[in-house]
């Protein structure tokens, strides 16, 4: 789901931070200087940290249901609102971490300075600050998505952690519009559940408008890979006790997802987009 509270705030800050720069417009001195900008009251916290953390919380606790629906409701509804909680001050607060109006602050002061150096009028000046994108309501929709997809990463993280699964793994969709540093993380296969992928990510999103997901599982009884060296003993019929199968394949449209996998294994066929648990008969023929 998209936080749409969240979206329409960022979209009235925007229009917010626009209005009162240029409200000097009307005033006796009609010139515009970097101290409007420094001087603009930039705490979103106050205006729009109710809504987000709503949102936030609904997404999360989504997700960890989802995840873990034999888990506690209540456990459930504890985690979401201490995440939604911590990342809404993150996002919100002037000294969080993830500020977007400090973000957004920088960019207006740059964009005014170059106007001011190109000797804009303050009527250029407003024309173009009401076109800019960090005033956009695709601005606010980007960074709604990308919040939403890192709140439901990290609502499946939690609800997996709670169920003792310790592993993770990072899976695209397969098809040539995966990014490269997602390409890399999948290629990562199984890592610690605390553990970064080689983006440095802990779940997803990787970037705005990633498409990927995150699997999480309890850590085999071997370390060994039960297939590992077993691919040619299978597809010679030699090894049949080991509940592998020779190839493992989409029940629905019969893409290779791997060979010499371990029957009831999941995998993830990129081009039904859905989870499959390999079982015998399942077009493994």
């Amino acid at each position: 789901r998209r936080p749409d509270e969240l979206t329409d705030g960022m979209q009235g800050a925007g229009a917010s931070i626009a209005e009162r720069l240029l409200a000097r417009l009307g005033a006796p001195v009609r010139k515009l200087e970097l101290s409007d900008v420094d001087g603009h009251d930039w705490d979103w916290y106050e205006l729009y940290y109710q809504a987000v953390v709503a949102e936030l919380q609904a997404a999360f606790e989504a997700a960890y249901v989802a995840a873990g629906p034999e888990l506690p409701p209540t456990q459930a509804q504890t985690e979401a609102v201490r995440y939604a909680r911590e990342r809404g001050a993150q996002l919100l607060r002037l000294d969080g971490n993830l500020n977007l109006a400090e973000t957004t602050r920088r960019g207006v002061r740059t964009f005014v300075a170059e106007a001011i150096e190109q000797g804009q009028s303050l009527g250029q000046i407003q024309r173009n600050l009401r076109d800019e994108f960090m005033f956009s309501r695709q601005r606010a929709e980007l960074v709604a998505r990308t919040e939403s997809a890192e709140a439901l990463g990290q609502g499946e993280k939690i609800a997996a952690l709670a169920q003792g699964r310790d592993q993770k793994r990072w899976i695209t969709q397969g098809d040539d519009r995966v990014e490269p540093e997602c390409l890399g993380n999948q290629g990562a296969g199984w890592i610690g559940a605390n553990e970064r992928f080689p983006s440095g990510h802990d779940v997803i999103p990787a970037h705005p408008r990633c498409r990927c997901r995150t699997t999480f599982r309890h850590t085999p009884v071997s370390d060994v890979d039960p297939s590992e060296g077993l691919a040619d003993d299978i597809a010679a019929g030699r090894d049949e006790s080991r509940g592998l199968l020779a190839e493992a394949r989409c029940p629905r449209c019969a893409k290779l997802l791997g060979k010499a996998k371990p029957k009831g294994l999941s995998l993830w066929c990129p081009r039904c987009k859905m989870e499959v648990e390999l079982v015998e008969g399942a077009r493994d023929d």
